[in-house]
């Protein structure tokens, strides 16, 4: 089905093509008024498929990749079914849509950027343990945390007595807008947190990072509002990603607003007491307190 077959066609209420495989970009945009569609044969759709729309549910059984924003902002959309031919979930997916919980199947290897961003009533993405890329964080009584991971390979890393190692390394993907959790505390070997990886959480106040974290995506906690205290164990501040505003410039949105925008913020950083690099201008315009910790 090509690039734009069926855009913005308001009178089309329900779609069903049993047989089509490939569906270009914008295929459904803005046809607003669909409330149902059958795409079971479907194995690849392009970028801004199907958004805007009514649908609530969706089943895509047979499908293996996605465009970016390829489902995004459809508002009513609470439940997806995936199945176990998927490989890409690429950036902004699944962006503001108001799905309530997520499956990740062992087939997937690839999920992008913000690809289920600003769903507040998502409590939990669940990443099939026979899953060789992704896998779910894990609780004190070692349940799932619905948080998502990927592995990275073994990297060097101080470790949280001081000592230098080499192990297991993984960056978080997903933190769920509906996690209610005041409190959350990264796992040993998490050296990245990706762009927009907490964004839009309205619960989390604490954040703890280990001695193995390196870098910090652009928009990582971007709009998380109760933010207020940010302990990382790293001797060296992780590098803070931006992005390109124009030209040379750039924007930094790591945590909570943008630095480029004048705002102020309410944050307090905890770090060790010999660590370096937290002094920068943009670490302080970030954070209005930094205390300098004894970390074992």
């Amino acid at each position: 089905v090509g690039t734009g077959a069926f855009n913005s066609i308001t009178q089309l209420t329900s779609v069903n093509l049993p047989n089509a495989e490939i569906f270009g970009d914008y295929v459904f945009t803005n046809s607003n008024n669909i409330a149902e569609i059958s795409i079971p044969k479907a194995k690849k759709v392009g970028y801004n498929f199907l958004i805007r729309t009514q649908i609530t549910t969706l089943d895509l059984p047979a499908l293996e990749e996605t465009g970016s924003a390829a489902f995004a902002y459809n508002a009513k959309l609470t439940t997806v079914t995936l199945g176990n031919n998927m490989k890409h979930i690429e950036r902004n997916t699944f962006r503001e849509c108001a799905l309530t919980q997520m499956f990740i199947p062992a087939s997937v290897t690839k999920i992008g950027d913000y690809a289920f961003a600003y769903n507040p009533s998502l409590t939990e993405v669940t990443v099939d343990p026979m899953n060789k890329v992704f896998f779910n964080g894990q609780t004190a009584d070692k349940q799932s945390d619905g948080v998502v991971y990927r592995r990275l390979g073994n990297r060097e890393y101080l470790d949280e007595s001081g000592k230098w190692v080499v192990a297991e390394t993984y960056e978080i993907v997903c933190y769920p807008n509906g996690k209610t959790d005041t409190k959350y505390e990264a796992a040993i070997g998490t050296v990245r947190i990706t762009a927009g990886a907490f964004v839009g959480n309205q619960k989390l106040e604490h954040i703890v990072m280990p001695s193995s974290m390196q870098s910090i995506g652009d928009g990582a906690f971007y709009a998380v509002s109760k933010l207020k205290t940010v302990e990382i164990r790293a001797k060296e501040a992780p590098v803070l990603e931006s992005s390109f505003i124009s030209g040379d410039n750039l924007a930094y949105a790591n945590f909570v607003g943008d630095v480029e925008m004048g705002e102020t913020f309410a944050l307090t950083l905890i770090c060790p007491e010999n660590g370096s690099r937290y002094d920068n201008y943009i670490w302080e315009t970030f954070f209005t307190t930094i205390e300098k910790a004894k970390i074992n």
